[in-house]
């Protein structure tokens, strides 16, 4: 079977390797066979397998996903010049950034940190979409000082999730929407973008306060959801919630023995008439 992979490998379009493939099956592909390849999602590289990618091994990329790969070049992301999308679990940046860019458009980074941010939006100027995971985490967020506003003037659709996956006794006293209101308040899009915004496992969390930052940002296209996972937290009072104005038409998409997902929409209407 993989000789005649490998026979065909220079007119194979998309390479798939996931996590659920055999060992035994994992080493007998070499992803460099496959160097016509347009899009290549992988999982779990090694290495000496993360060092393979590169432009000139796969001039012709235009999609990459890698699951499960913790930081990847900055420097070889933004060397690939057909590269228009990606899915990264995490990227591996530099301080030296100022000489680096990217014609990417598309950008899924499944975990960031703040402080990234102003390397990211610098890198990808051509970028239209852009979906980040942010933990509300207290080391992460005392630690970062933001010193200017960010602006990005090519971004259509901003995708964030704010995850609250780890709790400490520290963080009892910590209200976690002031760390959300310092991130959107940091970076400037234009007020028609899609934006989506997603709080994960909210804990000591000010829904009071959520409503007059939102005022404040003036979105005009915004999907806010509430997401509940029961392994790691229980569900607040949604009728509480509901009972704050702006969310009083908020509803409930999904709830089984996982969790709950509530969400509600604006489209083309002024928060701030809200």
């Amino acid at each position: 079977m993989f000789d005649s992979l490998r026979y065909f490998a220079s007119q194979i379009d998309c390479l798939r390797i996931d996590e659920n493939l055999p060992f035994n099956v994992l080493n007998q592909i070499n992803i460099l066979d496959y160097s016509n390849v347009r899009i290549l999602k992988l999982c779990k590289l090694d290495t000496i397998q993360c060092d393979a990618i590169r432009p000139e091994n796969f001039p012709r990329l235009k999609h990459l996903s890698l699951e499960q790969t913790e930081n990847f070049s900055l420097e070889v992301l933004c060397q690939f010049k057909s590269l228009h999308s990606c899915e990264i679990q995490s990227l591996n940046l530099t301080s030296e950034y100022s000489n680096l860019s990217s014609c990417i458009r598309s950008m899924f980074l499944r975990r960031c940190h703040p402080s990234d941010m102003p390397c990211l939006l610098h890198c990808f100027p051509q970028m239209t979409f852009l979906k980040i995971c942010i933990t509300l985490s207290t080391n992460d967020f005392e630690t970062w000082k933001p010193t200017v506003n960010l602006v990005h003037s090519n971004m259509k659709s901003f995708d964030v999730y704010f995850l609250d996956y780890y709790f400490s006794p520290e963080e009892t006293t910590v209200n976690k929407c002031d760390y959300v209101s310092q991130f959107l308040k940091w970076i400037t899009f234009d007020p028609c973008i899609r934006y989506r915004l997603s709080l994960v496992n909210t804990r000591n969390f000010n829904f009071q306060q959520l409503p007059h930052i939102l005022h404040q940002l003036r979105f005009t296209r915004l999907l806010l959801r509430f997401v509940w996972l029961h392994k790691y937290v229980s569900l607040p009072n949604i009728d509480c919630i509901r009972q704050i104005p702006l969310f009083n038409q908020l509803q409930m998409l999904n709830s089984d023995s996982l969790g709950a997902l509530y969400h509600i929409i604006w489209n083309n209407t002024l928060l701030s008439n809200s």
